[in-house]
């Protein structure tokens, strides 16, 4: 009898701890990278130019350079400098600045040019890591301009707040060296783009980046600049048309 007694206390806790780990595996049952993907999708769908007022300001060693993005005016002529280290553009500035402007819209709309997120990320490589403190970190192999043949020597990863399941950051890191182009090698490439939601959707809010490498195989060069994206607020497109 005590012995049927203690079969059947084990065979109890055995049922008990089979369903109690399925449950805590199941727990969490959420599909991380369809989430993913379809945030990313939402956030390559949000023209921040067109709807938005918003402040940017560029830091590199060199300076410190804020705009100002308008809705309400044409494409191109939307962001306004507002200054250099603190004071006032000088017209040479503006003009530099306009110049810039025009290249950045123009390799922006080109063919081959990887202006949205989603195409940074090879979707098939995309895979849940871990859920976390409150984040669900995912990895995925990157896709970069002028690197498409050097993707195995990137690493991507995206975190992901588990309770809002909005993105928070987008990370893009060289394990090898890269040769974006010929005499061009980089021994250290990273990028890291940051998320905040501003009311109900979700605004690139900073971005990093650190190049180093070499160019015509001898000169040596060192890059880090550092963009904050800030005062977002809805604007109406054309007003000022």
């Amino acid at each position: 009898m005590i012995r049927n007694l203690n079969s059947f206390l084990y065979l109890v806790v055995l049922v008990f701890t089979l369903l109690y780990s399925g449950h805590v595996q199941s727990s969490d049952s959420t599909d991380y990278v369809a989430l993913a993907k379809s945030r990313l999708a939402e956030m390559d769908e949000m023209d921040t130019g067109e709807n938005w007022f918003f402040t940017t300001t560029i830091y590199t060693d060199e300076e410190t350079v804020v705009s100002r993005n308008d809705p309400g005016k044409k494409e191109g002529a939307r962001r306004e400098l507002i200054s250099v280290n603190g004071e006032p553009p000088t017209p040479e500035r503006l003009k530099k600045y306009e110049k810039n402007e025009a290249k950045r819209l123009k390799d922006r709309d080109s063919d081959d040019s990887r202006s949205k997120f989603s195409e940074m990320v090879d979707f098939s490589t995309l895979e849940l890591v871990e859920v976390t403190d409150g984040q669900a970190l995912l990895s995925f192999t990157p896709v970069l301009d002028r690197l498409e043949d050097e993707s195995d020597k990137l690493n991507g990863s995206l975190r992901m707040n588990a309770d809002t399941h909005f993105i928070e950051e987008l990370s893009l890191a060289n394990t090898e060296k890269l040769s974006p182009a010929f005499s061009v090698s980089l021994k250290t490439f990273n990028m890291i783009f940051s998320f905040s939601p501003v009311d109900g959707v979700v605004l690139l809010s900073g971005m990093k980046t650190n190049i180093e490498g070499k160019a015509g195989f001898l000169k040596k060069f060192k890059e880090s600049t550092e963009i904050a994206f800030s005062d977002y607020h809805r604007g109406v497109k054309g007003a000022h048309d």
